[in-house]
């Protein structure tokens, strides 16, 4: 009889069959491993939290772009500093806005969309270099972002603008001309630095 098994007294006792024990144990795993998956997930968004709530706040200007070049995040500093420039980028990029560049391809930001492409696919390490838009110098940082497994998710970039100081060095490198007898021209965006510069050199 199925489900029945006797004993040497003739007594019978009820028997759980094999196949309904393994569906429930089955069951029973497949449960387990949804909680244990639901507990990863949660643990792996209140990190990706965390680092972006830090990100957010941080004193470097941040923009993260994906594979595929858009722009997936700008932190709080990058867009107050690109706001402030926003102005002078608009004299090389009439139609750039700081609160739209979330989704834009990075690319917005170079003559050469061909070659900085495909620098930022061969990225192995952190690239230096600097721009200049609107009469604005930009130095940037580009690091690959990879995950756990080392697969490529897009690239950081930290910008500086750089523009006070370059002019500030341009002015001190006039002063120092004209006070070697050189005939300096100075245009007028550079004439307080040139100023500056000039009162700093007599000043050493």
């Amino acid at each position: 009889q199925h489900g029945v098994e006797g004993n040497r007294a003739g007594q019978h006792r009820s028997v759980e069959p094999h196949g309904r024990a393994g569906e429930q144990s089955g069951r029973d795993g497949q449960l387990d491993g949804r909680a244990d998956q639901k507990e990863r997930e949660e643990r792996l968004a209140a990190e990706n939290l965390r680092i972006k709530n830090a990100l957010d706040k941080c004193s470097t200007n941040v923009m993260i772009a994906n594979n595929e070049g858009r722009i997936a995040y700008l932190n709080e500093s990058v867009v107050a500093m690109l706001g402030n420039a926003e102005a002078d980028i608009r004299k090389a990029l009439p139609n750039f806005n700081v609160q739209k560049l979330h989704g834009e391809n990075i690319d917005v930001f170079h003559k050469n969309p061909a070659h900085q492409r495909n620098m930022l696919a061969n990225l192995q390490g952190v690239h230096r270099t600097e721009i200049t838009v609107g009469g604005r110098t930009f130095a940037l940082a580009a690091t690959p972002a990879v995950n756990a497994r080392g697969e490529r998710l897009g690239t950081s970039v930290e910008w500086k603008d750089r523009t006070a100081e370059v002019a500030q060095s341009i002015g001190a490198g006039l002063a120092r001309a004209a006070l070697a007898g050189k005939d300096v021209y100075v245009e007028k965006p550079f004439a307080v630095n040139f100023a500056d510069g000039l009162r700093a050199y007599r000043a050493v």
